[in-house]
């Protein structure tokens, strides 16, 4: 087994699950004290837009790794519509404001949940969003478990034929 295979299999997975397990602390912080963990700045629509955008960008990476790891296309299709939907709203945000950055708009409905710009999902945007979040942490932890099982199997395999001969 390739070692560099490994150790980028463990680095690309490991920087996902870690950014989003950071990402979900900011949203369980912003439901349960009203404000992010990192504060104010962590909310806008900017910080969204580009934070999710490093993730579907990771994601693409890691599906161009892993072609085999059959948790980095759910992962491509989550991060994807993650990107479709705070992107729709941080144009709104700048067609609406003017600005660049700011506090996040209150009606910021993205474009699948309800009242969205499509509105085809029965859920609510925010629950929306945070259900992403979810996937987006449990997918590259799959992904990463997929992954360290086939290093554990070729391993194994490899330990099987030396003592076979």
């Amino acid at each position: 087994m390739d070692r560099r295979y490994v150790v980028r299999a463990l680095a690309l997975f490991g920087v996902v699950f870690w950014l989003q397990l950071g990402h979900l602390i900011e949203h369980l912080s912003l439901a349960f004290r009203g404000v992010a963990f990192l504060g104010p700045e962590a909310d806008s629509p900017l910080s969204h837009f580009a934070f999710n955008t490093v993730i579907a960008v990771l994601a693409l990476l890691l599906l161009r790794a892993y072609r085999a790891n059959p948790w980095v296309y759910p992962l491509v299709i989550v991060t994807t519509l993650h990107e479709l939907e705070d992107g729709y709203n941080y144009v709104q945000f700048v067609m609406t404001t003017g600005l660049l950055n700011g506090a996040a708009l209150l009606d910021a409905n993205g474009v699948l949940g309800l009242g969205g710009a499509l509105g085809v999902l029965p859920i609510a945007p925010v629950d929306l969003h945070n259900l992403y979040n979810g996937l987006e942490w449990i997918l590259p932890t799959l992904g990463f478990w997929y992954a360290t099982q086939e290093v554990l199997g070729r391993a194994q395999a490899s330990t099987d034929s030396v003592e076979a001969t």
